[in-house]
């Protein structure tokens, strides 16, 4: 019996310096969040989290500091119609998650009076009934993910710079665009913007990609994508009062080189689906019963696989003064 003793002890020697040398590789713990349980100045970098709701006249949160987390940990925070819940100017990677915030004149609004780079993160929030916009972050490189934005009096989301992803974000029944995206290249998946005073989706600038969502019912176009080079993936735009998707370009010789495929625009109140500019692209696109065009069509142009048909004016109307489209597999009689 005493024969094994050291046996034993060479291996809890071995799980003892295992254990060490895990401990000593393992990243430090993260620090407990501050508390916040009031409105506030959030001055310091760090974690932070809410520890009940919170009631404001005019700002409530104002961040001065970078590489701030804030967690709302479900809770609420509620305005009287004025300021901001959450502000900052001049601060960057600032992530808000986890709650609400309504009845503000402006639920999130973070700016930047020096360019460019904000790298903020809006998460798992809803910004509602505010009495102009619901978020509006500056700077580019954002990630806004499982958001809802509705019934806001302006603007539901807007991000005043580019390459932003957007993630299963909801914006409805706003006053003004459900979504207003500035500068170029982001990524709209997943997401709708339905019931808006004026464009669902707006991006301003070229090579933008909006994916397996909806934009319907809104007073202007449903998806307004300006400049070149942007594409409309498995979307559904239906019963806008415009168009259903609006297709710009760029250039002095005025190229759109924009895609749509595998969408569906029906009802709208003008054209399903209008390139306005040169050398696009359309593929396995549906239109119907739209009150102009079904898609109108800026040739020279590449259209297969369109299925169009019981709208007003024609089913597929190009207009070739540029050029000729090239037609494959189409029913647009």
């Amino acid at each position: 019996m005493f024969k094994k003793l050291p046996s034993c002890l060479n291996l809890v020697g071995l799980l003892t310096l295992g254990f060490c040398v895990i401990a000593w590789n393992a990243p430090a713990c993260a620090a407990t969040p501050t508390s916040i349980s009031g409105c506030e100045t959030v001055s310091t970098p760090g974690n932070f989290a809410l520890t009940q709701n919170l009631t404001a006249t005019g700002d409530c949160l104002t961040i001065t500091a970078s590489n701030v987390n804030i967690d709302l940990m479900g809770h609420t925070i509620t305005g009287n119609g004025t300021g901001s819940g959450i502000t900052g100017n001049n601060v960057q990677n600032v992530v808000i998650n986890d709650g609400s915030i309504s009845h503000f004149a402006t639920g999130v609004n973070l700016t930047l009076s020096t360019c460019c780079v904000a790298d903020d993160t809006i998460q798992n929030l809803t910004v509602s009934n505010n009495t102009d916009g619901g978020i509006r972050i500056e700077g580019c490189c954002n990630t806004f993910a499982n958001v809802t934005t509705n019934s806001n009096g302006g603007i539901g989301l807007k991000n005043d710079d580019c390459c932003s992803t957007v993630t299963n974000v909801v914006a409805n029944n706003n006053g003004s665009d459900g979504m207003d995206l500035f500068g170029c290249c982001y990524v709209v998946e997943k997401s709708t913007a339905n019931g808006n005073g004026a464009v669902g989706v707006f991006a301003t600038d070229c090579c933008t990609a909006v994916d397996d969502s909806m934009a319907n019912n809104n007073q202007l176009n449903g998806l307004d994508l300006e400049g070149c080079c942007s594409v409309t993936a498995n979307d559904t735009t239906n019963g806008n009062h415009h168009d259903g998707v609006f297709f710009d370009g760029c250039c002095s010789d005025e190229r759109g080189n924009n895609i749509a495929v595998d969408s569906t625009a029906s009802n709208n109140g003008a054209n399903g689906f209008e390139f306005a500019q040169l050398r696009n692209s359309a593929a396995n696109i549906s239109a119907t019963k739209n009150a102009n065009h079904g898609v109108l069509m800026t040739c020279p142009a590449t259209e297969s696989g369109i299925a169009a048909s019981g709208n007003g004016s024609s089913n597929l109307f190009e207009d070739t003064s540029n050029g000729v489209c090239t037609d494959l597999n189409n029913k647009a009689s």
